[in-house]
């Protein structure tokens, strides 16, 4: 509260301030300068005692000596050469919601001692508590900050700095690392497969799940959203009767096959329900991403001419890349159909052993004006390729009215 009223009293003096100098400016421009850098300033000290003195919430490991510590902004810089520290402790895995309080010990190995003056905390969840603030030569004191594990699985770190008023002693940051789980946790929670159509339909991959629970399960239920997803869960590993820290308790592989052998080109998605029957409330899920690809691609998707002066020639050219398996395959040899019939004129190059270019030339005359909706089909030699259906696009300059757009294609 002191600190928004510090804050909001320095906003109103700075705006008086300006409205004073507006006033003067042009009589007294000198006096007016000098008189808002002194206020200024004055105000600045009056915002800096409500804001610096911020407290740290204390918690009482049991054995510590109650100390008030004080966030105060850092003014003063430190010689050259000094070096701060760090002391890691690594949690391992975690539950969501565990707490613990860790103790470090700090050590003085100056000659002259250091007095506590800041303990800042990164995170409303982690508070501290001290042995003593001052810490005499050649001599430790410990530290115990409390951590409490997020709401949701991810990767952890918290962190405490603790700073001293002397110049030449170290800042020492006191960090806690954890991998905070859910008692159920799949990784990764998310797939992404790519199977190619008439190709490689069918894509097998594994992802694991964990007990991190002191609870065994003796069976887990996985149920796909989708008839394409197949799921295998198989044990793998039982730790419970002689858990070791930080690691599951219980281990299965969860095997992934999906089959794309009815499905068209194209994107899909499905998820994973993971639960258990000894505990209704344990759950989990996993997203399966699944792209069809095509075993021939076509880059650009399309044959855009853009504007044709009427009675001219124009080419483009689109890119076909084949799947390694296809990569035999002559694709000059392949019909194409269009109801632009001999006004769109092909021919292949074949620069590389799976790439294959299709020379398309737009010969125009006044009769396109009236064309719409057409497409090239290129029809591969080989069965196991479908039909490859390029859009045709252009705007063609008609000798006969104003210029004309046909958008040839979907």
């Amino acid at each position: 509260m002191i600190c928004w009223v510090a804050a909001s009293t320095f906003v109103g003096q700075k705006r008086a301030i300006i409205r004073q100098v507006r006033a003067v400016r042009q009589t007294q421009p000198v006096l007016a300068r000098y008189s808002a850098c002194f206020v200024l300033a004055a105000s600045t000290v009056v915002c800096f005692l409500g804001c610096g003195r911020q407290s740290v919430a204390i918690d009482d490991p049991g054995d510590a000596t109650s100390v008030e510590v004080w966030q105060l902004a850092s003014t003063a810089k430190r010689p050259a050469g000094t070096k701060d520290r760090e002391i890691t402790r690594d949690l391992g895995v975690v539950s969501i919601g565990h707490e613990s309080v860790e103790r470090f010990e700090i050590h003085n190995d100056s000659s002259s001692p250091w007095t506590l003056k800041t303990i800042h905390v990164n995170c409303s969840c982690t508070t501290t508590k001290i042995t003593a603030n001052i810490f005499p030569p050649e001599h430790s004191e410990s530290v115990y900050v409390r951590y409490k594990a997020g709401s949701r699985s991810s990767n952890e770190k918290r962190s405490v700095i603790v700073e001293f008023e002397e110049r030449d002693a170290p800042q020492v940051r006191l960090s806690i690392t954890a991998q905070v789980r859910k008692v159920m946790s799949v990784d990764p929670r998310e797939v992404v497969v790519s199977p190619v159509a008439n190709v490689q339909p069918t894509v097998e991959k594994d992802v694991r799940l964990y007990n991190f629970g002191p609870l065994p399960w003796q069976s887990v239920t996985a149920k796909p959203s989708v008839d394409w997803l197949n799921v295998v869960v198989t044990q793998v590993r039982d730790d419970v009767d002689a858990p070791v820290a930080g690691e599951p308790s219980q281990l299965w592989n969860v095997h992934l096959a999906v089959d794309a052998t009815e499905l068209s080109i194209g994107s899909y998605s499905a998820v994973v329900n993971f639960g258990c029957s000894e505990d209704a409330n344990c759950q989990e899920m996993l997203l399966v991403q699944m792209n069809v690809g095509s075993p021939v691609n076509v880059i650009p998707s399309s044959l855009y001419f853009g504007e044709c002066a009427a009675v001219s020639k124009t080419v483009r050219s689109v890119r076909m890349i084949c799947h390694p398996e296809f990569a035999h395959v002559d694709m000059s040899a392949c019909q194409t159909r269009s109801a632009l019939a001999d006004a769109l004129q092909i021919t292949w190059e074949h620069p590389s052993e799976s790439v294959w270019i299709l020379n398309a030339e737009l010969r125009v005359n006044e009769r396109n004006g009236e064309l719409v909706d057409e497409v090239l089909e290129v029809m591969p030699p080989d069965d196991r390729l479908d039909t490859l259906r390029i859009p045709v696009q252009a705007i063609v300059e008609s000798k006969f009215s104003s210029t004309a757009a046909i958008q040839v294609g979907s």
